[in-house]
């Protein structure tokens, strides 16, 4: 299995493929809605649940072991624990950002060369994919 990043990016490139790669089911998920405190959920395809949908961008940018100890900050915070209910959708990457900025964690390097790789597949595909259509790329 592909590691959480890089299937959290896939499914972002191909949103048409997210639903079957089912997100709502992946470990990472999971481990995020026990850290908010909303484990016992039951989530839907991410075309149907926008908490699913942010999850997964969420771990498009950010490693699991960061973004678990932001949503349990979160989860003490007396925004989260005040005021209309939330969800797995109000955990924005401002949220997320604001919330490990006190750990000193930071979001991942951008010049990780795993990372660039992947980033140029994409691009391939994409120029690939509109040569294909027709358009310029």
């Amino acid at each position: 299995m592909l590691p959480p990043r890089h299937r959290a990016r896939l499914g972002l490139e191909r949103k048409d493929l997210l639903d079957f790669a089912e997100p709502q089911n992946w470990p990472e998920l999971k481990q995020v809605a026990d850290a908010i405190g909303l484990g016992d959920r039951v989530f839907a395809a991410p075309s149907r649940d926008r908490g699913v949908l942010r999850v997964v961008e969420l771990l498009a940018d950010f490693d699991v072991e960061p973004l678990l100890a932001a949503c349990e900050r979160v989860r003490a915070s007396d925004w989260w624990r005040t005021g209309k209910r939330k969800g797995l959708s109000s955990l924005s990457p401002e949220v997320v950002n604001r919330a490990l900025a006190d750990d000193g964690a930071v979001r991942p390097d951008a010049a990780d060369p795993t990372q660039a790789r992947i980033d140029a597949l994409f691009e391939d595909a994409r120029k690939a994919r509109q040569a294909a259509e027709g358009g310029s790329a």
